[in-house]
């Protein structure tokens, strides 16, 4: 911009002449015109722009200074805040150890609360199935004592009773049959020892029926009163639904044995709800009637159907 100034100072200092821009002779100039060879107009402009760059330098090195200042304060924060930070780390370091024993207690004390209401779960359900077998025992106390108004069977009575049973099971091969007595105290039969309602439910059931069968039998022979049938309901689970070794009969004959023993009766009925079909040749008997459920077959139920 200096150099245009200066070079602008003297194109305006010489004599006139041939116009060193446009090439114009000194007749044909227009200095009243302004045109792109205007010296005049070039040097304020040069000026202005001159004007103007050295206000944004100073602007700029005003900016330089203030920045400088700043940067001469951040030197001086800095060793302060590493400082800080370096004791804020510190402290954190010590509080790390008492961090780590108290996350640790805190799990052991989960674990606890776990095991403790567990524990507790426990203790309840024990609670509670020896209050079921308090009542069960308070019940078959209730059972085993006689109510008031009950008939007391003499002893005799109850050994003949016993005798029955126990030939009825005889006659159908029974296992451990050769002791059968009648207790008093359940109201039960004793059979070899062990009472009948403490065995499996396929040995409670053929036994249930041997009690069944023998009251009749009993009355029977004695000239009791009796309706002169009864009504068996699966008396031979324990071929179908055993629950053990000692509650299954299927390797023994007891099932026709069973059957064989009915079929004799000539006076007496009985009615078997059974899922096990007894042996062919007691269902050719005449006195055997087969309900079939299919009333193209046979007989279809207890009740005729029209």
């Amino acid at each position: 911009m200096d150099g245009i100034r200066e070079a602008g100072s003297l194109v305006a200092a010489l004599s006139p002449g041939v116009c060193p821009l446009c090439g114009a002779d000194t007749d044909h100039q227009q200095l009243g015109t302004d045109c792109d060879g205007n010296v005049d107009q070039v040097i304020a402009a040069a000026m202005a722009e001159s004007a103007k760059i050295e206000k944004l330098r100073a602007e700029l090195a005003q900016t330089v200074d203030q920045l400088r200042g700043e940067a001469q304060s951040f030197d001086r924060l800095l060793p302060r805040l590493r400082d800080e930070l370096s004791g804020v780390e510190n402290e954190i370091q010590a509080q790390s150890p008492d961090l780590l024993q108290m996350r640790t207690a805190y799990t052991e004390l989960v674990e606890k609360r776990a095991t403790v209401r567990a524990e507790l779960t426990f203790h309840e359900q024990i609670a509670d199935l020896e209050a079921r077998r308090e009542a069960l025992e308070s019940a078959s106390e209730r059972e085993s004592t006689p109510m008031n108004g009950t008939t007391e069977l003499p002893s005799v009575v109850l050994d003949r009773f016993s005798r029955t049973v126990e030939a009825i099971l005889k006659a159908w091969r029974f296992p451990e049959a050769e002791r059968v007595h009648f207790e008093e105290a359940t109201r039960d039969l004793v059979i070899a020892g062990k009472r009948r309602g403490s065995r499996g439910k396929g040995m409670r059931a053929i036994t249930h029926a041997a009690f069944t069968i023998g009251l009749l039998e009993f009355c029977h022979q004695n000239s009791q009163p009796h309706p002169g049938f009864i009504v068996l309901d699966s008396p031979l689970l324990a071929y179908r639904e055993p629950e053990g070794t000692d509650d299954d009969l299927r390797g023994t004959d007891v099932q026709d044995q069973f059957y064989t023993y009915l079929a004799q009766w000539t006076s007496r009925q009985a009615i078997i709800i059974e899922n096990v079909d007894p042996p062919q040749s007691v269902r050719d008997l005449d006195s055997a009637l087969f309900f079939t459920k299919n009333p193209q077959r046979g007989r279809y139920g207890l009740f005729p159907i029209s």
